[in-house]
């Protein structure tokens, strides 16, 4: 009874704890673009953004690129899609990450955070340089 009652105990615990490592997936819709850049300026910052965190970019049609990132066995893969005034980060597929459906290892969440952020200083650079000097 006692050895039962341990077990069930240890089941509880391994899945409070199985539970901690995922979250609700995270996909970024709509982030803004400064204002002034064309496509092909906000694809190279998206590029150069992502490629600095690891993440490999290949072309997937106008206004659309998808990113890949092979991490310690686990791999996600995303669609990014842009334009002169947005982009959007979306799940596309994943291994080793235990997605459900609607939720992903926590890590891939941070993964994306990355990204967009190393994204949005890209892009806020990439205006800097578009921005006319004044004398």
């Amino acid at each position: 009874m006692i050895l039962a009652r341990s077990g069930i105990v240890v089941l509880f615990v391994l899945a409070g704890a199985l539970a901690c490592r995922t979250a609700p997936i995270l996909n970024v819709t709509d982030a803004p673009v400064p204002p002034g850049l064309t496509a092909d300026q906000v694809r190279d910052a998206i590029t150069r953004g992502a490629e600095a965190r690891k993440w490999s970019v290949t072309d997937a049609g106008p206004g659309r690129l998808v990113a890949d990132l092979s991490l310690r066995g686990h791999q996600a893969s995303v669609y990014i899609s842009y334009s002169e005034r947005s982009y959007s980060i979306q799940y596309r597929d994943s291994h080793d990450l235990d997605y459900d459906g609607t939720e992903i290892h926590k890590n891939y969440n941070g993964w994306i955070i990355n990204m967009q952020r190393s994204i949005d200083q890209e892009l806020a650079t990439a205006r800097s340089a578009a921005q006319p000097h004044g004398y």
